[in-house]
């Protein structure tokens, strides 16, 4: 996921599952796209626990029924915060043991995710690598710097007269709204 939630919320069909490799999201913006999208809680809730992400965890947890996949993610990370709420989440549902889930929705231990949330006022041919492994056996391009800026709005973007080379995305500040108040005044 690349922060930017600009063709969100998603066709009922459409939404994305994996949304928190190979780039993880900032927390804000999972918080975000839960107030858009409520059909993806139980996603976000997932990418919560991949990425480490307690505090949101914690407060999106009471509004999903854990499916197999969920407990699998959460049994799988080091941090027992994780699978402790759910297990008593499940208990308060009185569900011993969740839905079987669909095979696509595997448990995948493949290290931490990358995060792209700099927006950029110059790109480079170094902002592409290949350097971090992946899960389909081997390596794969890491772009995740120039997917962000595509899919940037453009009132988010850096002018060229910036100061500032570098800004952090997130969905708390962002960028192009303190720029759409002042444009509105």
């Amino acid at each position: 996921m690349n922060n930017v939630l600009s063709t969100a919320p998603y066709p009922k069909y459409s939404t994305p599952y994996l949304i928190w490799w190979p780039a993880q999201a900032e927390e804000s913006t999972y918080h975000h796209l839960a107030t858009m999208q409520p059909d993806m809680l139980l996603r976000i809730v997932r990418a919560c626990i991949h990425c480490g992400y307690k505090s949101l965890y914690d407060e999106l947890l009471p509004k999903v029924t854990p499916d197999k996949a969920l407990r699998d993610e959460a049994r799988s990370q080091k941090d027992p915060h994780f699978s402790s709420a759910l297990h008593s989440r499940l208990t308060q549902l009185g569900v011993e043991s969740p839905e079987p889930d669909r095979f696509w929705k595997k448990t995948i231990d493949i290290g931490p995710p990358r995060n792209s949330s700099e927006i950029l006022k110059y790109l480079s041919i170094s902002d592409v690598s290949t350097s971090f492994d992946a899960p389909y056996d081997g390596y794969q391009c890491d772009a995740s710097s120039i997917e962000l800026m595509a899919c940037l709005p453009e009132a988010w973007m850096l002018a060229a007269d910036a100061k500032d080379t570098v800004l952090q995305l997130d969905y708390v500040t962002i960028p192009g709204a303190a720029m759409e108040k002042s444009q509105s005044c």
